[in-house]
């Protein structure tokens, strides 16, 4: 059994625009997972350097 009408030049010209949508919303996605991966791992933002005040310092044992 097949399909009744498989005229493959008007279904490329009913899919065109779905799956231009479909690629421009993965294309965002990915951006979008990009751009939280590269936020989350920016080093940047993170002090690594500890301030340490003379208070902080643990006495001297004499």
């Amino acid at each position: 059994m097949s399909a009744p009408e498989t005229n493959v030049d008007t279904q490329k010209k009913r899919h065109k625009f779905p799956l231009i949508g479909i690629a421009l919303a993965v294309a965002v996605g990915a951006l979008m997972i990009f751009g939280v991966t590269n936020l989350a791992f920016d080093d940047d933002s993170v002090e690594t350097t500890p301030v340490v005040t003379e208070g902080d310092l643990p006495a001297a044992a004499e």
